[in-house]
């Protein structure tokens, strides 16, 4: 069973997310602070990442700037989310190192 990890402020979102990706057979946890991001990813057993673009901590971009530097974490992807983006978000967000894009509700 592969895990995701649920970074975001928006609390929820999170849940009900994590809710509907249970029942579709994956595992779930949830982060409320992108600044532990590493800490958890180095722990181990998280497959990929979905995260809030734009979090008051550390902004989704610069942790996914991180991440995609670290040679063993590196290999994990990460999604990031923005409910209203700009026309710039998704650029932002594949410059950053992030695998993928989604206008998040």
């Amino acid at each position: 069973m592969a895990t995701l990890l649920l970074v975001g402020e928006r609390q929820d979102e999170e849940l009900a997310l994590e809710h509907l990706l249970q029942l579709k057979g994956f595992s779930v946890r949830l982060l409320n602070e992108s600044k532990d991001l590493l800490k958890v990813l180095s722990s181990g057993g998280i497959n990929a990442v979905g995260m809030d673009m734009n979090m008051p901590d550390l902004d989704g971009c610069e942790a996914t700037n991180l991440v995609k530097a670290d040679a063993a974490l590196g290999i994990i992807p990460i999604i990031l989310g923005e409910p209203h983006p700009a026309t710039s978000d998704e650029e932002r967000a594949r410059s950053s190192g992030a695998d993928g894009f989604l206008q998040s509700q």
